[in-house]
């Protein structure tokens, strides 16, 4: 994500692929820099990235890629807890097997999950010629339900992948107990709420910038009351809890992870292709 990371963008990448496959087309980028959001929805937005599929062909191009930048992330995260923010601002490409084979202990590398995203591609890798090319010829099969049975298989295996790794939905952190703990009692908490519904009612904007939305009360205030709400928190717990109160109430708020202190910087070509956090949000709010 260009300003932050916002939750759902996993899933987004199974619906195109799979409708691309019975289609007859395929996908040549699989990226989390292909999917932007309209409010709490994903939307796959790199129509380029589809090309007309041989019957034939059993190969899904993007799957380095997608183990790059979905798989190896999230597994990162949930073992290491290495914050999703961090490692795209840091690397846009993702993590490659063999950073993550360095990190693990000599029992690490042979746990089911690691050994077959990061240990095997790793020892093969040692072995791999770099000017090889036959590597990039395609390798069709003369049966084209084998090979669509083949690909359906790997997709199955990755979305399982994926739910493996997912970080946990109930997962506390320092503020994702926001609404018990923080330090207004009854009445002035009442008084926060009483003041910014009546600034709401007042002013009708537009839309709005939460900074720092905890898990997104006052963003679900501004929602309900008609703007378009980002929400920015850096605590990662508490912007998944506001991206499932969206979803759950339809509510039309973007949760990004964003550390106001360090916002994600611009980003790409020449520091064109994503502009910063500052940026996009002094042009929409």
């Amino acid at each position: 994500m260009v300003a932050g990371n916002a939750p759902g963008s996993r899933t987004a990448h199974a619906r195109p692929r799979r409708a691309a496959l019975a289609d007859g087309f395929g996908l040549k980028d699989a990226t989390p820099h292909n999917i932007l959001f309209r409010g709490h929805e994903p939307v796959f937005v790199d129509l380029l990235s589809f090309e007309r599929r041989h019957p034939g062909d059993a190969i899904w191009k993007p799957y380095a890629q997608f183990v790059r930048t979905f798989l190896l992330p999230l597994l990162a995260n949930r073992r290491w807890g290495l914050s999703l923010a961090e490692i795209f601002t840091t690397r846009r490409d993702g993590l490659q097997p063999e950073e993550i084979y360095r990190w693990c202990g000599p029992l690490e590398k042979f746990r089911p999950r690691t050994l077959s995203l990061v240990s095997i591609p790793t020892w093969l890798s040692r072995k791999a010629d770099p000017d090889e090319q036959k590597i990039y010829q395609s390798q069709l099969l003369a049966d084209p339900e084998k090979a669509q049975f083949i690909l359906e298989s790997l997709f199955n295996r990755l979305e399982r992948q994926l739910r493996a790794l997912a970080p946990a939905v109930r997962k506390n952190s320092t503020w994702s107990g926001y609404m018990t703990t923080h330090s207004y009692d009854d009445p002035a908490f009442a008084a926060k709420e009483k003041f910014v519904a009546e600034a709401l009612a007042e002013f009708k904007p537009a839309r709005v910038l939460d900074a720092g939305a905890n898990t997104g009360h006052f963003s679900a205030l501004a929602a309900q009351a008609g703007a378009a709400v980002v929400a920015a928190d850096l605590d990662a717990a508490c912007v998944g809890q506001i991206w499932r109160r969206a979803r759950e109430k339809n509510l039309d708020i973007l949760p990004l992870a964003v550390d106001l202190a360090r916002p994600s910087p611009a980003l790409g070509w020449r520091n064109r292709e994503q502009p910063s956090f500052l940026e996009r949000a002094n042009r929409r709010l």
